[in-house]
């Protein structure tokens, strides 16, 4: 495995290169699962140290299934049904994008955020953003209590596993970004474009009902659960 990194004087990310084969295997749409090396599961900064060990001799690197274009194909599925499923997503990422920006003690992934949105509109065709995006602030205490939402391609390995390594410390930053997030959406009233939920002074009083900060709107629970156990 390697990375490769493109730098500006804007901006800086890197494309991670991974090498994979065809394991033999099929997902559920006909498509081939892979092997990759499990080092795709550690961050950077262990993946080196992994690295290290096994050039002087300590351990192996093993290989591991993994199922991406089952992923992809399972949210074309899911948004081919209901595009609020990709609205929502791209909100969701913005704010774990944004959170991270402003503390790097926030190690909400992604994949994690995605595949949690994936499991409610798969129990709810008719769903929508709003109450997707409430939801998901509303039951992220519990998604980052513990790993719950098996691999596609191996049901004993968890994709959110590494809510499980989260420090006290990690886990906070992840809430107190929540609970920002979620009192800008209870007081949101669709007056304002979307956008208006990340500028934080515009924020926190959009759709502000006069009445000491309380909601403009309540809402009630999305009845439909998530199929990841409890």
């Amino acid at each position: 495995m390697s990375i490769i990194l493109f730098r500006s004087t804007e901006e800086e990310f890197g494309v991670d290169i991974v090498p994979a084969w065809e394991s033999g295997e099929k997902n559920n749409y006909g498509d081939d699962i892979f092997r990759v090396p499990e080092l795709i599961l550690r961050g950077h900064a262990k993946r080196q140290q992994k690295y290290e060990r096994v050039k002087g001799g300590i351990g192996s690197i093993s290989f591991i299934l993994t199922d991406p274009v089952g992923y992809i194909h399972a949210a074309e599925e899911v948004n081919a049904t209901n595009e609020d499923f990709r609205r929502s997503t791209k909100c969701g990422k913005k704010w774990k994008h944004e959170s991270r920006e402003n503390n790097t003690q926030f190690k909400m992934k992604s994949f994690h955020l995605e595949q949690i949105l994936t499991s409610y509109f798969d129990g709810d065709a008719d769903l929508e953003i709003y109450a997707a995006l409430v939801r998901f602030f509303e039951e992220l205490p519990m998604w980052i209590s513990h790993s719950r939402i098996p691999d596609r391609a191996d049901s004993t390995r968890m994709i959110d596993s590494y809510v499980d390594e989260l420090t006290d410390a990690e886990r906070t930053a992840i809430l107190s970004s929540r609970d920002e997030m979620l009192n800008r959406l209870r007081n949101f009233d669709g007056s304002n474009d979307v956008s208006a939920l990340f500028e934080s002074k515009k924020a926190s009083s959009v759709g502000s009902s006069g009445t000491g900060g309380a909601p403009a709107i309540i809402t009630s629970r999305v009845s439909p659960k998530a199929p990841y156990g409890d």
